[in-house]
């Protein structure tokens, strides 16, 4: 499936996305059916009344915001003559900024480095260093006053 953002928009309403979708764990793209007409063929003998039909939006899941959940869907669009595209849905472009707002990262961890923010055995980098630090400096102190 080919997903496109939009030329017009600006750089950060892409990244921001981008953030919303891989930390509420809305990167689903690979579940995502391959055809171009979203259609997800039935396996045999299955009598799905989804399956078999192209769909127009595939709904990629939901982001909490307040006391509502707010879908994110991606929709077909064809333009002119040429083949359809999967872009994401006017609606879901329109809460953006309202969902990053809420879920925006802190103002320090915007500016570390990405091999920081990776996670080794569920713990975020940052903090074993953060830790392995808070110890050596301990038990340094502890050292030094004796």
């Amino acid at each position: 499936m080919t997903v496109k953002f939009s030329a017009v928009a600006p750089l950060s309403w892409q990244s921001d996305l981008i953030f919303l979708l891989s930390e509420k764990e809305l990167y689903v793209f690979d579940d995502l059916p391959d055809r171009p007409d979203g259609l997800i063929e039935p396996p045999l003998g299955n009598a799905s009344s989804v399956m078999g039909i192209p769909r127009r939006s595939i709904q990629l899941g939901y982001i909490d915001y307040r006391e509502r959940r707010v879908p994110v869907y991606m929709e077909r669009v064809q333009v002119n003559d040429d083949a359809p595209i999967w872009v994401f849905s006017a609606q879901t472009v329109g809460n953006i900024d309202n969902l990053y707002e809420q879920y925006h990262p802190a103002e320090f961890e915007r500016h570390l480095p990405i091999w920081m923010k990776l996670q080794f055995f569920w713990y975020c980098v940052m903090g074993v260093f953060g830790f392995i630090f808070i110890f050596l400096i301990y038990h340094g102190d502890g050292l030094v006053t004796r």
